[in-house]
C-alpha cells in the first residue's frame, strides 16, 4: 500500500511541470527569445522551417555529451531549413560561462531569462528537447522520453519533418 502510494504520489509531482496547453500533434506553444548575441528570435516568423528548441546547462554533464551532436546535425541540416535555438537555465550570474561553453557552436543560444515560453512548463528538467515541424505542430516534447540524444535519434525525429 506504501509503495503504491509513493508510486503514486511521483507520479502526480513529476506532471507539475507540464503545460496543459503542451500536446504532441497539436500547435506548439508561442516561443520568442533574445539570443546571447543580442538577435531576436520569434517562433512565428519560423513558418515554414523546422525548429528544435533545447534546454540545457553548463554544469549538466550529459548536456555537454549532446552540444557536439546537435551542432554537427545543425551544420548538415542547416540548408533544409532546420532552426535550433538552445535556451540555458543557468543563472544570470553565469553568461560569461555559457558564452565561453557555446563560442565555437553555430547555432542561436539564449539565457532562459531571455526567452518567453510560457506555454513549456516549467522548465526543471534537462537536458530537454522540443522539435515544432514546418506547420508549426509539436512533434517531440522530451517531456515524455529519456531525453538521450544521439545522431540516429536526430535523424529518425528531424530529418523526415525537413522534407
Amino acid at each position: 500500500m506504501l509503495k503504491t502510494l509513493l508510486s503514486l504520489l511521483l507520479l502526480i509531482s513529476s506532471q507539475l511541470g507540464f503545460s496543459k496547453d503542451l500536446e504532441e500533434g497539436k500547435l506548439a506553444p508561442s516561443f520568442e527569445a533574445i539570443t546571447i548575441k543580442g538577435e531576436k528570435l520569434n517562433l512565428i516568423e519560423q513558418a515554414d522551417k523546422t525548429v528544435i528548441i533545447h534546454y540545457w546547462a553548463t554544469w549538466c554533464p550529459t548536456c555537454r555529451e549532446e552540444i557536439p551532436i546537435f551542432n554537427a546535425y545543425y551544420k548538415k541540416h542547416q540548408k533544409d531549413g532546420l532552426v535550433m535555438i538552445f535556451v540555458s537555465i543557468d543563472e544570470p550570474s553565469d553568461l560569461s560561462k555559457v558564452k565561453e561553453m557555446m563560442k565555437s557552436y553555430e547555432f542561436p543560444v539564449a539565457m532562459d531569462r531571455d526567452t518567453k515560453a510560457k506555454g513549456y512548463g516549467r522548465i526543471w528538467r534537462i537536458p530537454l528537447t522540443f522539435i515544432i515541424d514546418k506547420k508549426g505542430i509539436l512533434r517531440k516534447s522530451a517531456w515524455f522520453d529519456d531525453g538521450n540524444i544521439n545522431e540516429a535519434v536526430l535523424e529518425k525525429n528531424i530529418t523526415p519533418l525537413l522534407q
